[in-house]
């Protein structure tokens, strides 16, 4: 039988929090593009932009808090939380950049082909 890895994690303090940045198997991060993506998960266009870089959907999956839990922090310790986890998942942070990048330089119709007659 073959030893289970724990997943990579580290405490950090924000305020009086003690909050687990951890980082996310690809089937989680394939799983939470892809609801994104097939619409599965309404845009939130205040959780989506409040912070530079991380959405409140992507603080979740790295931290495991809740919206809720997101809502009782100033914007200056999520700040810190999304910092902390950007800094602890740059591979992930590459790698949503690189997709950005690439569907921007799509022309629209690529993203969205018309259906055809």
């Amino acid at each position: 039988m073959m030893d289970v890895v724990a997943r990579r994690e580290k405490m950090i303090t924000v305020g009086a929090w003690e909050i687990t940045v951890r980082e996310p198997t690809v089937n989680e991060l394939l799983g939470m593009l892809k609801q994104m993506v097939d619409g599965d998960a309404q845009p939130d266009p205040f959780g989506d932009h409040v912070l530079d870089g991380i959405s409140f959907r992507e603080l979740e999956l790295f931290t495991g808090l809740t919206i809720e839990s997101l809502g009782r922090h100033t914007l200056g310790e999520l700040d810190e939380i999304g910092k902390a986890c950007m800094e602890f998942n740059p591979f992930f942070f590459g790698w949503k950049d690189r997709i950005v990048r690439m569907a921007r330089s799509m022309p629209s119709a690529t993203l969205n082909p018309a259906p055809s007659i």
